[in-house]
């Protein structure tokens, strides 16, 4: 599982090391061996090495996972039962590591005396913990925990127990939401990967305490924070996705201060990040591994764009691209002029499409290396409402308007945009064009001395030119409220391209220092100037 990372503005990861926690006993046995558990209508491939052609490793990087693997689309479930030791209600807290197989939900059940139980799901694709029901019984859901380690996630339970002697967590992979850990389901081989299931008193989901036996294991207390020095490490690289990547470009280590270490990075993402064209995809991955040598490591993936916050967006934002589709513009109105098109880029995935027009779902390609995530829908002026869609559900909707006939040629700025992609923008006013030159002069004796003749026909003033730029200045047609947020993202872009009307593309740099933000309110009709310069100079004399 990777998330979507901008680098334009600061990016932080925090390694909290460990801390004081009391002394806690992990009630159930077997806590890595699922197959040693009971249950029904499974089957468990134990310590898997290997997954989807790539090496697997649990979260204390041992290769110790399990796969559990329904059989039927009947119920189906791994259970184990942990003794509490007494007959009270008391609160308990149960939790495993997942990491997905097949299946999109995993169904984590506790249960008391049947038919006491209550069932939660949790959802892989949008990384949402649920409950099902409790089904008027006994155990109470009291509180859910996520944590993200090493490419897994811990999730757990906090439930006030029924007053039976034990607490039994079920385990059940399933493709149907809200479906209980013992109902049927639509898949007879959905599969996911366990590790480390943990029964606790309490209400608090503490760290895991291994226990390979059926006894229960107990951790002592601990009175302090853990100070050791803590090492990240920064795989950057571009192509196919990889778990393991191989080498490592930077290893940044510090010491935490009260327990917690932060690292600050996106400079050193993005001196990686290249944005070669107009419509290449400008991005790269990142895996970043912190480490004190007494926990687990926490290993995180990120494909890394060159996007950015503002004030109002808080310290960062981390998109969870975990099979989901975004659309990669902030203003959803788009004004084409008659006869053109322009690309609406869209965060894509297996389950990412889109219709025009109520037309036929179009599914995107199955992005394959970095540059292949950001993909765009080519959008014409004939077109009226575009739908970005994921799982086939509308995720964005797109209004498209042909602008009034025009008699100027039309030029169009592409613009790496808030979200780190391509952006289209038509200015089909009247635009422009101006070359600036900038010279030294100085003088000379053009007298030849050889025939005492004047030369009159040579400079005697001598004019060298040095600086050149070539500058336009350009003019939207009249826009939507919902297009201003655009100009803005266009005045901040540093990476600003110019198609003009005979199709020649130029980079070029906005020159405008201000934007003032327009609205029908105040200014009728909305319309907007653009000024920018060619990148490089008109006079090509580089040496």
């Amino acid at each position: 599982m990777y998330r979507l990372i901008n680098t334009r503005s600061p990016f932080y990861l925090q390694f909290t090391s460990a801390g004081n926690e009391p002394e806690s006993t992990n009630l159930m046995g077997y806590t890595e061996k699922f197959n040693e558990w009971g249950g029904l209508n499974y089957s468990t491939s134990a310590d898997v090495t290997t997954y989807a052609g790539q090496p697997l490793y649990a979260p204390d990087g041992t290769q110790t996972a399990d796969l559990i693997t329904r059989t039927t689309t009947s119920a189906s479930y791994a259970s184990k039962a942990a003794p509490k030791g007494n007959s009270l209600a008391q609160e308990y807290t149960l939790s495993v590591f997942v990491k997905r197989g097949t299946s999109r939900y995993v169904s984590l059940r506790a249960q008391g005396l049947y038919p006491d139980r209550i069932d939660t799901q949790y959802d892989f694709e949008t990384m949402q913990f649920s409950v099902v029901s409790n089904y008027n019984t006994d155990i109470d859901y009291i509180s859910s925990h996520v944590e993200q380690y090493n490419g897994w996630t811990r999730i757990g339970i906090t439930v006030l127990s029924d007053t039976h002697t034990s607490i039994t967590m079920s385990l059940s992979p399933k493709e149907d939401a809200n479906g209980g850990t013992d109902s049927n389901d639509s898949s007879s081989s959905a599969s996911v990967f366990l590790w480390g299931a943990q029964v606790e008193e309490g209400s608090a989901m503490t760290s895991y305490i291994s226990n390979s036996f059926s006894a229960q294991g107990t951790r002592a207390e601990s009175t302090s924070f853990n100070e050791q020095d803590v090492t990240l490490s920064l795989s950057i690289y571009t192509g196919a996705f990889t778990l393991n990547p191989t080498e490592t470009t930077y290893t940044l280590v510090k010491s935490p201060t009260n327990g917690l270490t932060t690292f600050e990075f996106s400079e050193l993402i993005r001196d990686y990040i290249e944005q070669n064209s107009n419509v290449s995809d400008g991005s790269v991955w990142v895996r970043a591994t912190m480490s004190d040598g007494v926990q687990f490591d926490r290993e995180y993936d990120f494909l890394a764009t060159e996007g950015y916050n503002t004030r109002v967006d808080g310290v960062q934002t981390i998109y969870n691209t975990n099979f989901q589709a975004k659309l990669m513009q902030t203003n959803t109105d788009v004004v084409i002029p008659e006869g053109m098109t322009l690309n609406v880029s869209v965060y894509a995935n297996q389950n990412a499409s889109y219709s025009i027009d109520g037309a036929a779902d179009v599914y995107f390609s199955t992005p394959s290396t970095n540059s292949d995530y950001i993909q765009s829908i080519l959008v014409s002026s004939a077109d009226s409402v575009v739908e970005v869609k994921n799982l086939d559900s509308t995720i964005s909707t797109i209004n498209v308007s042909e602008a009034e006939c025009s008699k100027y040629p039309v030029n169009m700025l592409t613009f790496v945009n808030k979200l780190g992609a391509k952006q289209d923008l038509y200015f089909e006013m009247k635009s422009t064009q101006k070359v600036s030159a900038r010279s030294n002069d100085f003088k000379r004796n053009t007298l030849d001395f050889t025939d005492l003749t004047a030369n009159s026909l040579k400079h005697t003033t001598k004019k060298r030119v040095g600086e050149t730029t070539e500058s336009f200045a350009l003019n939207t047609g009249f826009l939507t409220e919902n297009n201003a947020q655009a100009i803005e993202e266009l005045l901040v872009s540093e990476y600003v391209w110019l198609t003009q009307s005979d199709s020649t593309i130029i980079p070029v740099n906005i020159t405008d220092n201000s934007v003032m933000r327009k609205n029908h309110l105040n200014d009728k009709l909305i319309q907007y100037t653009i000024n920018v310069e060619a990148s490089a100079p008109y006079l090509n004399n580089y040496r």
